[in-house]
């Protein structure tokens, strides 16, 4: 089952105009959002090959999101990362953060909520885009919660790739921006917004805030939380901005706040450490071209195989969910990984500008890691 509509641009303004097109799909009977972006020239509008025999430019570049889990709101990033690598670029919403079409609605099974069923949820769909994308090659990039979501599915493209060879996608490399990864429930941030997040959900005042978003007109709820964030030095009151805020009110009202609160506290409780397979692929020392080269180089049969892909972690300046402890703790498991500064919030998305700015140098480095492999 499949449903493909453009971005409204009644609703998303820039999105409109950016490249971006919405297709819901039912994966392993769970509805997914996904946001296709094809700023490449002579790409066909859909990822996927639908038996055509075409392939996407590559590599396809897929996006785990974080904030706070829906995917539309990266249509303006994810738009200009696609022109600067020349590629298609898609990100998917985390399962229930999105409108379902009715044409899914009979056939999905129960949506789940929980962080643990998140990590699988993601694993399937990147299990789906690589055998079903007609890309060769992929990149993965994850922002924020969405990174630790990432690191917990690698294990399942590990085991596609196993079983499937002559259809699976070589992942070649991963960005991993503004990382939440280890131990988030003793980030400092993490430990100041613990109690009104928990004051929030056990009070359900995210009731009202979702009942005044369907009441107000659209404009004039948005340009209210345009200015809500500006107050706190996080956004500008540029008005070519307002499509982000008036996408965040959409979401208001499906109640995906609702959703996003008891998985917050659950991710301060449950995220310890990285994924396994992101540690066994990349940490200790290996990353990019280190490992490539001691690959190609020869030496005993256990070091022959797929290069791994490349690692970069991107970091907001100043942000408090990624404080110097947290860097460092990082250059611990990924030693040999750059670590790239970025002028932007952690929400990277809530200023156009930084997005833009972000997108482009992560485009950049995606067609470098493609060449060189």
């Amino acid at each position: 089952m499949v449903s493909y509509k453009k971005i409204p641009s009644s609703v998303s303004g820039d999105r409109h105009h950016a490249g971006c097109c919405v297709e819901h799909r039912l994966i392993e009977g769970l509805p997914c959002e996904f946001i296709w972006a094809r700023q490449a020239r002579g790409v066909h509008t859909v990822g996927y090959d639908s038996g055509s025999g075409r392939k996407v430019r590559e590599p396809l570049v897929v996006m785990v999101p974080g904030f706070p889990g829906v995917a539309g709101l990266y249509s303006e990033f994810l738009s200009v990362l696609s022109a600067t690598a020349g590629c298609i670029a898609v990100c998917f919403a985390w399962c229930g953060h999105h409108e379902i079409p009715d044409s899914l609605q009979a056939n999905k099974k129960t949506v789940p909520l929980d962080l643990e069923a998140q990590a699988a949820f993601v694993a399937s769909v990147l299990r789906h885009l690589q055998l079903h994308a007609g890309a060769s090659k992929l990149v993965l990039l994850g922002h924020s919660l969405g990174c630790w979501l990432l690191s917990q599915s690698l294990e399942a493209l590990a085991s596609e790739a196993a079983s499937n060879p002559s259809k699976a996608a070589a992942v070649v490399a991963i960005h991993l921006m503004c990382p939440i990864l280890k131990d988030m429930g003793s980030i400092p941030r993490a430990r100041k917004l613990r109690g009104p997040i928990s004051v929030v959900r056990d009070l359900r005042l995210h009731v009202p805030l979702r009942i005044a978003a369907n009441v107000l007109p659209l404009y004039f709820a948005s340009r209210a939380l345009q200015l809500l964030w500006w107050m706190r030095g996080k956004a500008s009151l540029n008005f070519s901005e307002n499509w982000f805020w008036q996408s965040l009110v959409v979401d208001l009202r499906l109640g995906v706040i609702g959703l996003a609160l008891p998985l917050a506290l659950e991710a301060m409780d449950k995220i310890r450490e990285p994924g396994p397979a992101l540690l066994k692929s990349l940490g200790g020392g290996r990353n990019s071209r280190d490992a490539s080269r001691g690959q190609k180089g020869g030496g005993d049969s256990s070091s022959k195989g797929p290069s791994p892909p490349f690692l970069t972690l991107h970091f907001a300046a100043g942000d408090g969910w990624t404080p110097a402890e947290a860097r460092a703790q990082f250059r611990e498991l990924f030693p040999k990984a750059p670590h790239v500064e970025h002028q932007m919030p952690h929400g990277v998305i809530t200023r156009k500008s930084a997005a833009r700015q972000a997108a482009a140098v992560i485009g950049r480095l995606t067609a470098s890691a493609v060449d060189q492999q």
